[in-house]
């Protein structure tokens, strides 16, 4: 079985290298080798309290400007953002501040001036639990309106909550309003597509964990009622599937892959190759696939070639002091093309033709997937561009416990960041099919894999 870090040569963008496990160096030793000690978490990790002191808090954004100001890799498309002019502007926001949660929601309205999916502010356990709980629905921007895809409770959905209900008003106000009112300034994407599904689609209905959300739903027959559902105490909640197969008309294979967060969906694939074998093609979905390890991803991606591929090569901000005396500061690091290769080429490898079906929920190391696959030309893919956001996001403990992050990477001589992977067979998806209970994407990729498998 290949394990989570089998390539031919480490690629940060899609998880980074492996080096052999040796001693923990000295501090001494570390300021050699690096110069400088990156993060004291014992310094950083500070209990959570309802309020933090000013001192914290100022510390806090101190540190999100720093990291952000030191490795972030994309100022050039935000280029009218000065981000020491708003560290300055941000310091009396963050002053002012009356609570921790007050505070975090400064911090992530400030990180999404970046535009960038992998960037941003999550508040500690305590508030996320108590303050911005949601209930377990599904939700769905589709042709701008915001419907009800899943519900994850047996016991909700057993009252009258199901999918296919349209959101018309959260709270009594109408659901655009209340979106960008309540969630547009704190969500920065890299893509248009991805900003407005994040608004929407997610954290929508998040709130107060003890105050119910009261919801204004329109049903298929359009019958307008209003309901208010509990945003927790769930005990029967029911997570997706992070892998499904079956088996499709005309001996065609189905997989989804819907996370890349776990090396069980890898052994699933592996175990499952046999039998893919034995089928005329195969149709890969990841349009819910939000991303994980790129690596499980290029591993997946592995056993469906029959050698060695080369992966999108990738570039990180450089600095050296000196240089910047001298008036020569700042560069880049790149992975050059001969390096950026992963491990492919199995005996076992599934030869024949494949369709992946992507949406705009296929984010971070899926559109790396998806556009590796393309650029390998191994097949044909289907549906909605990508979410175009990627980037090796470092990740930073806030006081009161709270975490940033920030991008590290990015692509190169590839369109995919701020664009998406774009499918080579469009298809719409649309609030008329999705009524209709038609998968449109679906029906259009086994068109097309029939296509191929018929050599046109």
């Amino acid at each position: 079985m290949r394990t989570l870090w089998t390539c031919i040569a480490a690629v940060a963008l899609i998880g980074g290298g492996v080096t052999e496990a040796s001693a923990e160096p000295t501090r001494k030793e570390l300021l050699e080798r690096d110069g400088i000690v990156w993060g004291s978490p014992d310094v950083w990790n500070t209990p959570f309290v309802e309020n933090l002191s000013e001192d914290a808090k100022i510390a806090g954004l101190s540190r999100l400007w720093m990291e952000v100001k030191l490795n972030f890799p994309r100022f050039a498309v935000v280029s009218e953002l000065d981000w020491d002019k708003t560290y300055f502007g941000y310091l009396p926001r963050v002053r002012a501040t009356k609570t921790t949660y007050e505070y975090y929601k400064v911090l992530q309205e400030m990180m999404a001036l970046l535009q960038d999916g992998h960037s941003g502010v999550f508040l500690p356990d305590e508030l996320a639990r108590r303050m911005e709980a949601s209930p377990p629905l599904r939700l769905d921007l589709i042709d701008g309106r915001v419907f009800i895809t899943r519900v994850d409770s047996p016991a909700l959905e057993a009252t009258g909550v199901t999918a296919g209900l349209e959101i018309l008003k959260v709270d009594g106000t109408p659901v655009v309003g209340y979106a960008n009112q309540h969630r547009r300034r704190y969500v920065g994407s890299n893509t248009a597509a991805h900003r407005e599904l994040t608004v929407f689609a997610y954290g929508l209905l998040a709130g107060p964990l003890d105050v119910p959300v009261e919801l204004t739903l329109r049903a298929k027959d359009g019958r307008v009622s209003t309901r208010k559902i509990a945003r927790g105490g769930y005990s029967d909640i029911k997570d997706a599937a992070p892998f499904r197969f079956r088996r499709l008309p005309g001996g065609i294979a189905y997989v989804a892959i819907n996370t890349f967060n776990t090396e069980a969906v890898q052994s699933e694939f592996e175990r499952l190759l046999p039998e893919l074998r034995s089928m005329v093609g195969l149709v890969l979905d990841v349009r819910d696939n939000d991303g994980g390890s790129g690596a499980i991803a290029l591993n997946i991606l592995g056993m469906l070639m029959d050698k060695d591929f080369p992966t999108i090569p990738w570039r990180t901000r450089e600095y050296a002091a000196t240089l910047r005396v001298w008036g020569q500061a700042g560069g880049w690091y790149e992975q050059t093309k001969d390096k950026a290769v992963w491990k492919g080429g199995p005996a076992d490898h599934f030869a024949k033709p494949i369709v992946v079906l992507t949406s705009t929920r296929s984010f971070s190391a899926t559109d790396i997937f998806a556009a590796t696959f393309k650029a390998l030309g191994r097949g044909l893919i289907v549906g909605q561009p990508t979410a175009g956001g990627t980037g090796d996001p470092l990740v930073f403990a806030l006081p009161g416990g709270g975490t940033g992050r920030v991008s590290t990477s990015g692509v190169v001589d590839n369109p995919l960041i701020g664009r998406g992977v774009i499918p080579d067979v469009a298809v719409a998806r649309t609030a008329r099919d999705f009524l209709a209970g038609r998968d449109a994407t679906l029906d259009a990729g086994v068109a097309a894999l029939e296509r191929l498998i018929r050599g046109k």
